[in-house]
């Protein structure tokens, strides 16, 4: 999946994320991705019409938590 260039230029002035951004971000593969969402391992996401996105501040607590989570362990 590849973004359009109008697409990037939305994309990076607001504060949501598209799956590929996210897949950055988490710096996981396309197959990564699609088994951590079955997992249920992933940030809370919504739509925008069939397209999924996710709030920026909201991936970057859940990441926070992630890290908090895995150092108690």
């Amino acid at each position: 999946m590849t973004l359009s260039n109008a697409e990037k230029q939305t994309n990076s002035n607001n504060d949501t994320m598209t799956q590929i951004e996210l897949m950055q971000f988490l710096k996981v593969s396309n197959t990564g991705f699609w088994r951590l969402d079955r997992a249920g391992q992933l940030p809370p996401s919504f739509r925008v019409g069939s397209r999924r996105r996710w709030n920026r501040e909201t991936v970057r607590k859940w990441m926070a938590d992630q890290e908090r989570q895995s150092s108690k362990q």
